[in-house]
């Protein structure tokens, strides 16, 4: 019987098991299938090992055709893949795998995670109240999430939102040496350019802990507002080279006085993974 001549069915996660005992029925019964799994190898396994014995006519594997000219006859390669409106076909399609929605830039897949570190420093500046220009040098680890799919894929600012955590630790060295410390949560719009360039913009506010003191601060406990730009650069796949610049303002909101607070223009550097 051929209840499925003419037919084409998808059958998700065919490429071993329970789905590709059904790819081998529904091929038997005269189907064209579509085989989508991320399991590559397993995707081919299963069409060369597993099905071939039941295609009568043949089979396309990711652009590469392996014809048989009778039921178990041994697949032969074929130089372009066979139209799958001829005769009966299966065909492996790969699920999207790795960070991006199609390629370099064109997007982060949703869920995606990164991991990485920055290190830098900046000049502070007198302003918005401060008594005095705090520089600073620190270093930072982060971890991030990716929210969504690309949004806004008609417009030139399609990208995506991602939250990040981000622990910092550093000196002040300019006009006293002071310490200072904290963990920031950020959110983060990735811009998709569909190249290997990946501009963002950051925003976020969080706590810290100094004795930068008298005469812009007072107490240990701080809060930390920071603002900025930046962009990776990925020279591998899922690895990216980070720059960054963020303005960076730290007072305790009033708790105590003084509070003028202290505000510096940061410029940092690192690496990115993403998995």
């Amino acid at each position: 019987m051929n209840r499925f001549s003419n037919r084409t069915v998808i059958v998700t996660g065919g490429a071993r098991g329970m789905g590709a005992s059904h790819v081998r029925g529904f091929v038997a019964e005269g189907a064209n299938v579509v085989i989508a799994d991320v399991l590559e190898q397993e995707g081919w396994s299963a069409l060369e090992e597993r099905i071939s014995k039941t295609i009568v006519s043949s089979m396309v594997v990711i652009g590469i055709a392996l014809a048989t000219s009778s039921e178990g006859a041994e697949p032969e390669p074929a130089l372009a893949p066979i139209d799958p409106t001829i005769g009966q076909t299966a065909t492996f399609v790969p699920q999207p795998t790795g960070i991006w929605q199609d390629g370099i830039g064109s997007g982060f897949r949703k869920n995606t995670i990164q991991a990485g570190f920055l290190v830098g420093g900046g000049f502070g500046t007198a302003a918005f109240g401060s008594r005095e220009a705090h520089d600073l040098s620190f270093g930072s680890v982060n971890a991030g999430w990716i929210l969504t799919d690309v949004i806004g894929r008609d417009h030139f600012f399609k990208g995506n939102l991602e939250v990040i955590g981000e622990l910092f630790s550093g000196a002040q060295f300019h006009p006293r040496t002071r310490y200072l410390t904290g963990f920031t949560p950020l959110l983060r719009y990735n811009i998709a350019t569909g190249t290997r360039w990946v501009p963002f913009l950051t925003c976020g506010a969080g706590l810290t802990l100094t004795d930068i003191g008298y005469p812009d601060l007072s107490g240990t406990f701080q809060f930390n507002s920071q603002g900025g730009a930046g962009t990776h650069y990925f020279f591998r796949e899922n690895v990216a080279f980070t720059a960054e610049w963020r303005w960076l303002h730290v007072s305790n909101a009033g708790i105590s006085e003084p509070n003028h607070g202290v505000n510096t223009h940061m410029v940092t550097a690192g690496i990115t993974w993403f998995f």
